[in-house]
């Protein structure tokens, strides 16, 4: 099934398997804006467990847009129009030795990226276990996001 999201400006075309269903039932009323203001030190945002997406990178080289009822453009869609409240999205991040902060959750990165949101809610975790994901091969600054019959598009 092909289907097809305005994100801004830009209009985005992906395909989904058969027997992928998707559901909008999930979209949350708008929230309350979340974490601090604009023109804080990132370390107050960090202690309000809000981040710039920008500021964490990419484990994965690669993702699919479809996870079971959602989709990384979907998602990015209702970020950026407010009918998703981002605490829906919180990711789960850590901090290497050098202090460069990574994400577990790739797909939701992707959609914060794409939405164009300045702040993301996360949650400090171990990412023991997780090692295997780190695939990246732009050291963390984009993804490859497959949209379905062979399309992909490069998230920054």
């Amino acid at each position: 099934t092909q289907q097809t999201v305005m994100i801004g400006n830009q209009a985005y075309t992906y395909f989904l398997e058969a027997g992928v269903k998707l559901s909008k039932s999930w979209f949350g009323s708008v929230g309350a804006q979340v974490g601090s203001t604009a023109g804080q030190a990132a370390e107050k945002r960090i202690l309000n467990d809000v981040l710039d997406p920008s500021d964490i990178h990419f484990m994965q080289s690669s993702i699919k847009n479809a996870t079971g009822e959602f989709t990384v453009l979907g998602n990015a869609e209702a970020l950026k129009n407010g009918t998703l409240n981002p605490e829906v999205l919180k990711m789960n991040v850590w901090k290497d030795t050098n202090g460069k902060i990574w994400t577990l959750d790739h797909r939701r990165l992707a959609s914060f990226r794409l939405s164009g949101l300045k702040e993301a809610p996360v949650q400090w975790t171990n990412p023991n276990g997780q090692m295997w994901k780190m695939t990246t091969k732009t050291a963390g600054k984009s993804v490859k996001l497959k949209l379905g019959g062979g399309s992909t598009i490069i998230v920054k």
